[in-house]
C-alpha cells in the first residue's frame, strides 16, 4: 500500500507540474498561419525568443495563401495568422493589426539570357517560362494586374504552384522567371545560383497583419507568441 500511495503522489504531483507549465504557457500547443514573409523573418525570431522561456511548447506553422488561412482560422484549426483577410470576407469576426507590405521581386538562375540586362521591361520576360501562384492569389493577381496596366500579353508558358521551392527548383533547373517577396529571395536565393532581374518599378502587394478572431480568448502560450510578435514588430518600426 505505502508502494502504490508513493507512485500515486509521484503522479500526482507530476500532474500538478504539467498544469502548472501549461497556465503559464510552457506547455501546450500552439498552431498558426502564415503568409511567406513574415514566415521568413518575424515569425522565426518570435518562436526563437518565445522557445527560451517555454521550450516545452508546441508551435505548428502553415505557410499558405490568405484565402486558404483565413477559413481555418475560422473554423478554430490555427489560434492566429499573419495574413491579410482577403474580399467578401466579414471583416468585423477579426480583429486585424496591420505589420506591413510584402515587396516583390522577379529571380531567375545566373547565366539565365536576361540576367546579363541592366534594365528590364515585361515585355522582355514574357517569351520565357514562369512558375507562379494560383490564379487568384493575392501576389499572382499583382502579377496579372502589372501585366495589364503595361498592356502587355502575359506568358504563355505558365506552372502555377503555391509551393515556393518548387517554382526556385525550376527556376535553377531551366530558363524560368519567378516572383516571390524579397525577404524570401534574401532567404533562399544565393546570388552564385540566382539572380534578381531589375525592374523599374517597385513590387509589393497589400499590407498583411496579426489576424485573430475578435471574440477569442488564446492559451496562454499563443498569447505568449503574439505578444512577443507585437514587441518585434515594434522594434522593427
Amino acid at each position: 500500500m505505502i508502494r502504490h500511495a508513493h507512485s500515486m503522489l509521484s503522479a500526482l504531483r507530476h500532474t500538478g507540474e504539467e498544469l502548472s507549465a501549461l497556465g503559464e504557457g510552457n506547455a501546450g500547443t500552439v498552431a498558426v498561419g502564415t503568409v511567406m514573409a513574415p514566415a521568413v523573418t518575424l515569425l522565426t525570431s518570435a518562436i526563437e525568443r518565445v522557445h527560451r522561456d517555454r521550450p516545452g511548447l508546441k508551435i505548428s506553422v502553415d505557410v499558405d495563401v490568405s484565402k486558404v488561412l483565413v477559413p481555418r482560422l475560422l473554423e478554430g484549426e490555427l489560434d492566429f495568422a499573419i495574413t491579410r483577410i482577403p474580399a467578401g470576407v466579414d471583416a468585423e469576426r477579426f480583429v486585424f493589426e496591420e505589420i506591413g507590405e510584402e515587396e516583390l521581386c522577379f529571380v531567375c538562375r545566373q547565366g539565365h539570357p536576361l540576367s546579363f540586362k541592366k534594365t528590364l521591361n515585361l515585355a522582355d520576360m514574357t517569351s520565357y517560362p514562369w512558375s507562379l501562384q494560383p490564379a487568384g492569389a493575392l501576389m499572382r493577381q499583382r502579377v496579372d494586374s502589372l501585366f495589364l496596366h503595361h498592356q502587355v500579353a502575359p506568358p504563355r508558358q505558365i506552372v502555377d504552384t503555391a509551393d515556393l521551392l518548387l517554382s526556385l527548383a525550376l527556376v535553377d533547373k531551366s530558363d524560368t522567371i519567378t516572383v516571390t517577396t524579397r525577404e524570401a529571395a534574401d532567404l533562399l536565393c544565393p546570388p552564385q545560383r540566382f539572380h534578381l532581374l531589375p525592374f523599374s518599378e517597385t513590387l509589393s502587394v497589400q499590407p498583411y497583419g496579426l489576424v485573430s478572431l475578435r471574440h477569442q480568448r488564446l492559451s496562454p502560450g499563443a498569447a505568449a507568441l503574439m505578444s512577443t510578435l507585437r514587441e518585434i514588430i515594434a522594434q522593427s518600426d
